[in-house]
């Protein structure tokens, strides 16, 4: 037997306030709940427990200002921002089961905002959200156990990744500085064996690479095309700054302009891309073009790097922009304005770059950065799949499209 009652009816909402915050835990301090806690971002700040509204591993967080508002978390246990609500469930729901159904009302939620500047989650949302469950209790806990094991899986693959992203930057910070011998293993490191090294102005590297301005290796770069792109799929794809994901293009989501107004400026197999202009964020994200679309562009806040294949092979070039280093010191060249910045292609390629004289041994770097490129890769699509699978879930489990079974086990237990 299902039930559908507003949200009022099962909850009820007390807005964070202000209070006085600490970068520091202190005695009468508790974590400090703002978005980046409902993101799972970890705790940074702690506040004053004085005149706060304290949040139980039990109350449900809502985000109720601010872009995201809408979004929820759960078991946190601290002091809740200004900028967000907790949510104290009643006996008639588990406090589980109605964050999974908040968490896939979120799109719902944010079309409901109001708010000139910053938007905020409604205020008659307990009146106007209609939350569907089922009676039972032991049937809300169990839904809540399958989605919970889901994002259990998220996690441990997530955390998978992350771990395979800090072998990857740390195998990069070797392979770019010390290389690779003939066999195509590291090079002894400086203290093993000084002599096959020189100092340079971008510190030790060996004796046979060379060190010159990135211009040296890189004559030419291009503008992307400005033009006003729409979703028509009958045109030409137009690459931007959102289709390059961790080193990778992603086209999943495209723009599209006609082909006759892009001027030739069409992608070819292991074109590097580089993003010029955007917030500090997103400025120098760099992707190496795999021919995944037969035909398509890039847009003019993209630079085509173009480097001299006799000194330079686009991978290595394409890895080497994406080095934590080197990203760092590219922004050293970019030009601040009113809400983004600029790296004038120019001054990008006066960037000092090392790099092995016989691009064999290129090759064999990038390579080996490719073999962990494989797994990430693997445990993306994992984390992809996972997700999915929890979506169709929620929508099944949710709305009582699928029913869950029946714990004989449990209801023993509920009974004793």
């Amino acid at each position: 037997m299902w039930h559908e009652e507003p949200l009022g009816e099962l909850c009820t909402p007390r807005k964070g306030k202000n209070t006085t915050l600490s970068e520091g835990v202190k005695d009468g301090y508790l974590p400090y709940l703002g978005a980046g806690q409902i993101s799972g971002a970890s705790i940074e700040t702690f506040a004053s427990v004085d005149g706060g509204v304290i949040c139980n591993e039990d109350d449900i967080l809502i985000l109720w200002d601010g872009e995201r508002s809408g979004l929820v978390g759960y078991g946190n246990s601290g002091v809740v921002s200004s900028t967000a609500a907790k949510l104290v469930v009643n006996k008639k729901i588990n406090s589980e089961y109605l964050y999974y159904f908040l968490s896939e009302k979120f799109s719902w939620i944010q079309n409901q905002r109001t708010g000139t500047g910053v938007p905020h989650v409604p205020k008659d949302l307990a009146k106007i959200l209609s939350i569907r469950y089922p009676r039972e209790d032991l049937a809300q806990k169990k839904i809540a156990r399958i989605l919970r094991s889901t994002d259990n899986a998220i996690e441990k693959t997530q955390a998978l990744i992350a771990k395979y992203e800090n072998i990857k930057q740390g195998m990069m910070q070797d392979l770019f500085t010390r290389g690779v011998d003939e066999n195509g293993q590291l090079r002894p490191s400086y203290e093993e064996a000084p002599h096959l090294y020189q100092e340079t102005e971008l510190g030790l590297i060996p004796k046979d690479w060379l060190m010159e301005e990135l211009r040296h290796f890189v004559p030419k770069a291009e503008y992307g095309v400005s033009i006003s792109c729409d979703e028509n799929a009958e045109n030409v794809p137009v690459l931007r700054m959102n289709n390059i994901f961790n080193g990778e293009f992603d086209v999943s989501d495209l723009k599209y302009a006609p082909e006759l107004e892009l001027t030739g400026l069409f992608m070819k197999e292991k074109d590097v891309l580089f993003n010029r202009t955007n917030s500090w964020e997103h400025v120098g994200k760099t992707a190496i073009w795999k021919k995944q679309l037969e035909k398509a562009s890039f847009a003019s806040y993209m630079v085509r790097l173009i480097p001299n294949n006799d000194l330079m092979i686009p991978e290595y070039l394409s890895y080497w922009l994406q080095l934590d280093d080197i990203q760092t010191s590219i922004r050293r060249f970019a030009t601040p304005g009113v809400q983004q910045v600029n790296i004038n292609p120019t001054n990008l390629r006066r960037t000092l770059c090392s790099a092995p004289k016989d691009t064999s041994e290129q090759l064999m770097i990038v390579s080996r950065v490719q073999s962990i490129d494989k797994n990430l890769e693997k445990e993306r699509q994992v984390k992809n799949k996972l997700k999915s699978q929890k979506l169709g879930l929620m929508q099944d489990l949710l709305t009582g499209k699928v029913r869950v079974a029946e714990d004989r086990e449990e209801r023993k237990e509920a009974v004793a």
